[in-house]
Parts: structure tokens; sequence; C-alpha cells
């Protein structure tokens, strides 16, 4: 009988899965297909019996994902094939993102078939395209960008430009886009803006896109930090190469209150100036700050003291912030060297102190030269 009973249970898991499929409501199938890639999903499920087949074209199944960064050759083939050319399924992706960096440099059997360039040239294609993303960004990409009709510009709430191969001669196609994209009119209701660029101060305008949360360019300088600090009172993340250029008593006294998190490399940044940064932040919860080499710093940025006298001075910082890194890369000129003495001195400003943040503290030093600090 035992034995009976295990060679009955691959029928009944069989027969569970036909009552499971007919028990479950659109609704489910609906919801669950959210989760999946455009290409797997109507390969896996198309074709299966005529209820998928409806659920699948179904106008409720309306946010799908187009990831062309990581597909084998047999999606791209799918793709081309079956996806790209059938309108229905086109209006139902929301999410697009290209190949162009991945193919040509970690899978070369993909370089003679690029879809990307074809695809990239037909955004205007995907009418409820809400996010885009762009690993590695040409001159057609931005002559694509700058064409989208008002309808699809309406749309999109995500764009991200990692990075870009444009040359000098592309120079006046760049400042284009930049003084477009950086104007509320273009992308109304962009929230997410990620782009390889410079941020200057021409650029910057009365009419900058108050709506955006979530902020990454290349540089900016001490101008042009503030004035974006100023012009988007609720982003919530801002990434950034950081170069200070002004004299630190022409720094405007500001305060973001919802700026949550902040990554800054230093091209070069005074740990004086580092401080009025992070007073003028009182929500940061997130901070992370990185310099190639010490010489884009001052050498009070390897000073463990200086470290925890920033934040026991700055008691609003130290109620909110609940996650740091500084990385420092020291080079072999350096000659600063911690003593026992001073090492030991921290450890006991570290241990002895009431404050929970300063107390998870930690730091990695070598041959005497700190090198990193951070919370877990």
């Amino acid at each position: 009988m035992r034995f009976r009973n295990l060679l009955l249970i691959p029928f009944d898991l069989d027969l569970k899965k036909v009552q499971m499929e007919k028990k479950f409501p659109d609704e489910i199938f609906i919801e669950f297909f959210q989760y999946i890639s455009v290409v797997d999903l109507y390969r896996a499920f198309y074709g299966l019996n005529h209820r998928l087949n409806s659920i699948l074209m179904d106008r409720r199944v309306n946010n799908l994902g187009l990831n062309l960064f990581i597909m084998s050759c047999s999606d791209h083939r799918y793709l081309k094939e079956y996806i790209l050319p059938n309108q229905s399924i086109q209006t139902k992706i929301t999410y697009v993102k290209t190949d162009d960096w991945f193919s040509t440099t970690n899978r070369p059997e993909l370089s003679n078939q690029l879809l990307s360039k074809s695809l990239s040239l037909l955004i205007n294609h995907y009418p409820n395209l809400r996010s885009l993303v762009l690993p590695m960004v040409a001159y057609y990409h931005i002559e694509q960008l700058l064409n989208l009709p008002f309808e699809s510009r309406q749309q999109l709430t995500c764009l991200k430009l990692e990075k870009h191969l444009l040359s000098h001669k592309d120079r006046v196609l760049k400042a284009d886009f930049i003084s477009k994209i950086s104007q509320w009119h273009y992308f109304p209701n962009l929230k997410i803006l990620h782009i390889p660029f410079d941020f200057v101060s021409p650029t910057i305008s009365v009419g900058l896109n108050t709506n955006l949360i979530s902020l990454k360019v290349m540089s900016c300088y001490t101008r042009e930090f503030y004035l974006l600090l100023k012009n988007l009172p609720i982003l919530k993340s801002f990434t950034c190469m950081y170069q200070m250029c002004c004299r630190e008593n022409e720094i405007v006294d500001y305060k973001h209150l919802n700026l949550i998190e902040l990554n800054l490399e230093i091209m070069w940044l005074s740990f004086k100036h580092l401080k009025t940064i992070l007073f003028s932040l009182p929500k940061l919860k997130l901070f992370k700050i990185v310099a190639c080499h010490l010489f884009r710093a001052e050498k009070d940025f390897i000073m463990l003291q200086n470290w925890y006298e920033l934040f026991k001075e700055n008691d609003v910082l130290l109620k909110t912030l609940k996650k740091f890194q500084c990385n420092i890369n020291v080079s072999p000129k350096d000659q600063y060297r911690f003593t026992a003495e001073e090492n030991e001195q921290f450890n006991m400003l570290i241990e002895n102190n009431n404050n929970k943040f300063i107390s998870e503290i930690k730091f990695i030093y070598t041959d005497g030269i700190l090198c990193r600090l951070y919370t877990d």
C-alpha cells in the first residue's frame, strides 16, 4: 500500500496543477504576469490554451518590461520575430533597457545582430513607456529622445542614462539635450533622472523639473550643487562628482528638508566644507563619500578624531543618519601615520560614547593610514 501511494504522487501533483489553473481567477494571473519579462512571459505561456492567450492579450496586462541587457541569442530571435512586430504587445511595455554596452563588450557573438540601435530608434513605438534605461548612450539615443512626441515624453517617469559614447562633434547635441531635459515642461512627470553629463549654471533655470526625487549627474561645482538643491525641494536622493571651486565664506546658508540619500565622489573638497554640506541636510539617512586619491581631499579626512567631532557636533544628523561610508584612497607618498596613542584614544571615544550611531562606526586602516570608515 505504501508503494502504491508513492506511485500516485506524481499523478496527484499534476491533477492539482490542472485544478489550480482552473480555480485561479484571471486577476491572479494578471498580477503574476507583471513580474515576468515580456519575452519569457509570451514564450512560456502564449499558445498553451485559449484562456491563457486571452489573459495575455487582456488590456489589464499593461505593465511589462523589456530588458535587452540580459538576453540570450534565442531571446533576441524571439523578440525580433514575435514581440517587436506585434503592436498590441508594444502598448503593454512600460520598461525598456537596451543592451548596447553588454552585447558589444561581454557577448561578442551578438555584436553582428545588435537590436538595441534599431530598437532605440523605435522608442516612440512604445506609447506607454514609463521607464527607460540606457547603459551606453550614443548620438542616436539623444536624437530619439529630443524628437519624442509630447505624449511619449509625458509618460516617462524614469530616465537612466549610465555612460555615453558622444564625441566632441556631438557637443551641440549634448548641450541641447541637457538644456531641454532639465526643464519641467519637456518631461513633465519625470521623477528619476540619471545622466552622464555635467550640470553647469546655464542649464539650471527657473523651469527646472521640481518633480524629481532622484538625481544622478556626472559632476557639479559648489554653485550648481546648491542651486540644484534649492530648485528641487522634494529631492530624496542625489549622486554626483563634487568639486569645490568657490571660497567657503560664499556658501549659501540653506537647509534641504527632504534629501535622505547623498553619494559624493570628491574632485576637491575640504573637511570644513563637508561639515557645511552635512549641516544643510538635517534629514539625511544614507551618506557615502569617495575620494579616488587623498590629494583630492585634505588629510583631515583620514584623521579619526575629526570624524568623531563632526558627528558629535551635529546632533540633528545623528538622530537621522542610519548608514555612513567614507572611502579614501591613500597614495604611498602620504606620510601621515596613526600613532598607537591616537588609535587607543579613538577606540576609547567610540566605546565610551552614549550615542548608538557613533558607537557603531567601524574603521579600516593600512600601515597606520585610515582608508575606510563605515557602519553596517
